[in-house]
């Protein structure tokens, strides 16, 4: 039987039923997978959990975006500082993967998928990963986090891919697959759709080589952003643990993690609590969430170039 909706409700009257963990249809990537100290260990399964769950899933369930904000929620002076969001598993998707890769457009893309015939045939790929059906269990999970989605106070989310194969200590998949913003709870299965889909790209192969992938994905609170960036807890520029590293920007992180703009930088040294390095970018433009969901591009002003955001 398919696994419940949310995790930590195992005892909720649910159409879904209950399950133990087990191997889920989609073989992983083998270079690529972060596994944590308890990844082995058995788990509920589940279709859907909160960020916040009290039993946080592992990276196999949930990939390792997820798993990282679940631990986040769990760390006392953190959580406070985490958007709401959800875990959408990789048995959410275990049904469509299996479609997928059971299907006469698999069988003829999978020999080819590394020839210039690729991006054709894996073009075919998405769009047959676009129109799957779903299914009931998969439709009360959508109903769960809409239901949510009205609560926020813009009502818009990212929906981000969060494959239990990205961020691992092989490969990071970074920019491979498809990101959603500003996604209204009207939207939201178009957005899931659409990050699933992006898992047969020709990028993902051309990356990481022809194999069955596992997909999950994440669903967070957008926040209306005046200033975001990207901070790394060790220098990646001089691999110096003692340094952490900040680019930042105007609007959202989207511009400073797509290099459309040059960020402000700063290099801060964690031991001695001071600042060692600030540099202003130029940050010509910003993206912003646009009022009726998804996002804009906006020019930035001349006078706003030199100030640091």
């Amino acid at each position: 039987r398919p696994p419940p909706c949310l995790s930590d409700r195992p005892s909720q009257s649910s159409p879904m039923g209950t399950a133990q963990s087990a191997p889920v249809a989609g073989a992983v990537h083998p270079h690529s997978v972060r596994l944590d100290a308890n990844d082995d260990a058995p788990y509920e399964r589940a279709m859907l959990a909160a960020l916040d769950a009290k039993k946080p899933l592992p990276v196999r369930a949930v990939g390792g975006k997820s798993a990282s904000l679940m631990r986040l929620y769990g760390t006392p002076g953190v959580s406070a500082y985490v958007p709401g969001g959800y875990a959408i598993t990789v048995d959410f998707f275990a049904e469509w993967t299996a479609a997928v890769t059971a299907s006469r457009e698999w069988a003829a893309a999978e020999p080819k998928l590394g020839t210039p015939e690729g991006p054709r045939l894996c073009e075919g790929l998405k769009r047959l990963a676009q129109r799957l059906p779903l299914s009931a269990a998969q439709t009360a999970c959508l109903d769960t986090v809409r239901r949510a989605m009205e609560a926020w106070p813009g009502r818009l989310a990212a929906v981000r891919s969060s494959a239990p194969e990205e961020d691992g200590t092989g490969a990071s998949f970074a920019g491979v697959f498809e990101t959603k913003l500003g996604v209204s709870p009207e939207g939201l299965e178009a957005a899931i759709r659409a990050c699933f889909a992006s898992v047969f790209d020709h990028r993902v192969f051309d990356y990481a080589g022809a194999h069955k992938p596992a997909f999950a994905a994440t669903v967070m609170e957008m926040v209306d952003a005046a200033t975001a960036g990207v901070a790394f807890s060790a220098n990646p520029l001089n691999s110096d643990l003692d340094e952490m590293l900040v680019d930042a920007g105007y609007g959202l992180g989207e511009s400073v993690v797509d290099g459309s703009i040059v960020a402000d930088r700063f290099v801060w040294d964690k031991v001695g609590g001071r600042l060692l390095e600030s540099k202003v970018g130029s940050k010509a433009q910003e993206v912003r969430l646009a009022a009726d969901g998804g996002v804009e591009v906006r020019r930035v002003g001349a006078e706003r170039h030199a100030v640091r955001s």
